[in-house]
């Protein structure tokens, strides 16, 4: 993962690198002084700034699933699905109610397979926990059913 150095050099207060990253994005990252490796530690920024790529894009997708539910557009361009549902496993316990059904509604949409791999479940598992979530979706449904009323 060697990023390729476009320009390097002092500013007035520091030292700035404009890097191309291996997926193509430009970058400049600023020092407080020259660093005595400059490649080795830009190839060091490119796997960091990926990591934070990663959490941030799980972030943004675990917020919209659970503000829509099924039908949050979510986004796999630094983030595995397998990762964002790890996370949402995670953070399910602690969610109130209404965001607990939005994302059950979400997670109805993921193949057996996926739901297995993440919870690390049997299929006997699998379909008892696709019953619970859909309850979850029904009752959601139920809500927004009433709305108006």
């Amino acid at each position: 993962m060697a990023v390729q150095i476009l320009e390097q050099g002092p500013v007035c207060d520091g030292y700035d690198v404009q890097v191309r990253l291996a997926d193509g994005r430009l970058r400049r990252v600023h020092f407080l002084q020259q660093p005595g490796n400059v490649q080795s530690v830009c190839d060091s920024f490119e796997t960091d700034l990926l990591a934070n790529d990663a959490l941030q894009e799980i972030a943004a997708n675990l917020q919209a699933v659970s503000r829509l539910g099924a039908i949050a557009v979510i986004t796999f361009n630094f983030s595995t699905v397998n990762q964002n549902v790890a996370m949402l496993r995670v953070v399910y316990p602690f969610m109130r109610e209404e965001k607990a059904c939005l994302v059950s509604e979400f997670l109805l949409t993921l193949t057996d397979v996926q739901i297995k791999n993440v919870f690390n479940m049997t299929q006997n598992q699998c379909n008892a926990f696709r019953i619970r979530l859909q309850s979850k979706a029904d009752l959601l449904s139920a809500v927004k059913n009433q709305v108006g009323e």
